[in-house]
């Protein structure tokens, strides 16, 4: 899923004004009867105004088994690793970041 399509979907799934993807995309994988639900990197903003903003860059990891039958697929998820591995904030030109936390 490319980073447009990401920000549509953060937007009908997070209804918070001025959250939007600025870059990454989500990517699924299908061995077997195992699933993987990923993204390496993608960056979330927050806009707080003119010349204000806080961005993360952050990552996940979903992993499990799903069955398929009809026209119904079921995801069982088995593990889920995230994180945010920096915080950056600007305003009015001026930028400080740190670094992220664990889930």
């Amino acid at each position: 899923m490319p980073t447009a399509d990401l920000d549509s979907l953060l937007a009908a799934i997070v209804p918070v004004p001025g959250l939007h993807a600025v870059s990454g995309g989500l990517q699924m994988a299908f061995d077997g009867n195992a699933y993987t639900y990923y993204s390496d990197e993608f960056v979330l903003r927050m806009d707080f105004g003119p010349g204000q903003y806080m961005e993360a860059t952050s990552s996940f990891r979903n992993t499990g088994t799903y069955t398929a039958n009809d026209e119904i697929i079921q995801f069982d998820s088995a593990s889920v690793k995230s994180g945010v591995s920096e915080w950056t904030a600007y305003k009015d030109g001026a930028m400080v970041s740190a670094p992220g936390a664990g889930p």
